[in-house]
């Protein structure tokens, strides 16, 4: 949302908030120590929140103010902070045994009644923090936190698998007011549990049956979507690895490793293999993108430009400039496109003079005659 108000100041928004989110790794692991670091970048999320939660308009976004951090507020936070260590870790309120969840939710509960997160879990209390100036009792603080409680109660009754408080019993909710260190704890009694009863019908009971079915149902069809991706997984993996091996021993593959051993995802590895596996047994590098062929194939398919804009994380502008020719995709766009196509490279390239002069089995004899035949027959089967 903030892309544009900051493309056009020249500010590398996405930068940003990826060096607020190390600063914030190194102050949990202890390599930063300096709390206002951690509080500028604080206040720089809270202020991407409130741009979010607000649905601000790309064009309505003033990302100054999203960027700069006021004096006042940084020293107030630093205050806060200050109270909040006295309080809660000196105290031994809470340590390093403690059980803690951050922000938790409460699963279709929350979704049904418009999303719902409490500030923080710990060692059976569920807390909500206010930072508000003003004292005494006000109802719908206390009506906010108890609301928490009773979404907790209704949502283990109903066996909903994605609330976070699964295996933790709430036994206390608590209010912090954090200018002043004060904590007001009310302990859970029966006639608590009692409430939900009643907050459920008002929530909308047969609501929240129908949401958990629902998705009980795509959680199913997920299921089914993964078990059969891990078994053409496992029939590929043998092929491609073997394929990968033995191309190793016709090439300097120094270059292939290197690269390999810095991806982690095994997925992402298999499809490394399959990418240099094809480079070399096709020398897919010369293939040129044959735009009647790749818009045949589209219409084919029925496949629309926005679907390929998704799958593909390409512009509309680049895939007409592939169909028109103006210019030629990557090797690993090829892999890419024969997937979401559904079809192999030679449906969509240009039958070069080296395709012609040259068949298949010339290659197959000059880069490792059957083995690389047999994993490239499997990577062309069935896409990962």
């Amino acid at each position: 949302m903030c892309y544009y108000a900051a493309q056009k100041k020249k500010i590398d928004i996405e930068r940003k908030y990826n060096e607020a989110i190390v600063v914030c790794k190194e102050f949990i692991s202890g390599k930063k120590t300096d709390i206002s670091d951690v509080i500028l970048s604080a206040i720089f999320f809270a202020k991407l929140e409130h741009t979010y939660r607000k649905v601000a308009h790309p064009f309505d976004i003033d990302i100054n103010y999203i960027l700069n951090c006021e004096e006042e507020i940084v020293n107030d936070l630093i205050a806060l902070a200050g109270v909040f260590e006295e309080k809660f870790v000196v105290s031994g309120l809470i340590t390093s045994e403690s059980k803690v969840i951050y922000n938790p939710t409460f699963g279709g509960a929350s979704v049904i009644c418009g999303g719902a997160d409490a500030d923080i879990f710990i060692d059976g209390t569920l807390y909500d923090f206010k930072c508000t100036k003003k004292t005494g009792y006000v109802w719908n603080e206390a009506a906010q936190i108890l609301a928490y409680f009773l979404l907790d109660v209704i949502a283990k009754k109903s066996g909903d698998t994605d609330n976070c408080l699964n295996g933790f019993e709430i036994k206390r909710i608590a209010l912090y007011r954090a200018r002043y260190g004060e904590i007001e704890f009310v302990d859970i009694k029966d006639s608590h549990y009692q409430l939900a009863n009643v907050f459920e019908e008002i929530l909308g009971k047969e609501h929240y049956v129908e949401f958990l079915a629902n998705r009980k149902r795509e959680d199913e069809k997920e299921r089914l979507k993964q078990e059969k991706f891990e078994e053409e997984y496992r029939k590929q993996e043998k092929q491609i690895e073997r394929g990968y091996k033995k191309l190793l021993t016709y090439i300097d593959g120094s270059y292939f490793d290197e690269t390999l051993d810095k991806i982690e995802n095994k997925v992402d590895k298999l499809k490394w293999m399959k990418c240099a596996v094809l480079a070399c047994y096709n020398e897919g590098i010369e293939d040129k993108i044959d735009g009647k062929k790749l818009k045949l194939m589209i219409e084919k398919r029925n496949i629309c430009m926005e679907e390929l804009e998704r799958k593909l994380n390409r512009k509309k502008a680049t895939i007409r400039n592939w169909i028109e020719e103006k210019n030629n995709p990557s090797l690993g766009i090829f892999i890419d496109l024969t997937e979401v196509l559904d079809c192999e490279i030679s449906d969509i390239i240009k039958e070069s003079e080296r395709h012609k002069k040259e068949g298949k089995a010339e290659v197959r004899k000059r880069i490792g005659q059957n083995e690389i035949g047999e994993g490239e027959k499997g990577i062309r089967k069935e896409s990962v």
